[in-house]
């Protein structure tokens, strides 16, 4: 965490985390936000912003954006990890553009990797998302041509604001009609899990 007094009018005291857990569940988040992410690396972002994509160690959704976002993708035997958070980017840019932002004053480090593969491939990233978002049956196929340059961090920038309220006029309404097979698979997805 940084950013003395600025930092603490927004995070409010305590630990690092505390602060994340306050910011999470503060008025400061803008309405049309529908993922908070802790940067990995870096010291973090001062002020408001929002983007389509970023490389997260931590990341938590809205409530009611979950049915667009999750479940992750699942991968081909032997694919990098990073085909699901790089099919997600698709799924924001495409249903929710620039409405995901980062803990402002805060950056992570995550000293424990643990090892597994990794890489993007845009043919890998355009198969996981076919097999994974693309629905015949309604006529969706989001990101069909995906480019290189749509799975760079940073994608769809808004800018850095002052405040929750400023960055929220600058995050376009979201396209959750278009993306309403999305949330079809969420619901199938709920519907075969048991507790």
């Amino acid at each position: 965490c940084f950013g003395g007094i600025a930092m603490e009018d927004i995070l409010g005291e305590g630990s690092c985390w505390q602060r994340v857990f306050n910011f999470i569940s503060s008025d400061h988040v803008p309405e049309n936000v529908s993922t908070i992410s802790l940067p990995y690396g870096g010291n973090g972002m001062p002020g408001f912003a929002g983007f389509s994509n970023t490389d997260a160690m931590f990341t938590a959704f809205k409530r009611e954006r979950v049915p667009y976002l999750l479940p992750y993708a699942t991968l081909r035997e032997g694919s990098s990890e990073w085909l699901s958070q790089a099919s997600l980017f698709c799924i924001i840019q495409t249903c929710m553009k620039s409405s995901t932002m980062l803990v402002p004053y805060v950056g992570g480090r995550n000293g424990a990797h643990r090892d597994y593969i990794r890489g993007l491939n845009l043919h890998e990233i355009r198969q996981t998302i076919t097999d994974n978002y693309h629905d015949d049956q309604a006529d969706f196929f989001p990101c069909s041509e995906l480019s290189n340059e749509q799975v760079q961090q940073g994608r769809d920038f808004t800018g850095t604001y002052e405040s929750g309220e400023e960055l929220n006029e600058h995050i376009p309404p979201p396209d959750l009609e278009l993306c309403e097979p999305l949330r079809r698979r969420f619901e199938a997805w709920e519907s075969q899990i048991t507790i």
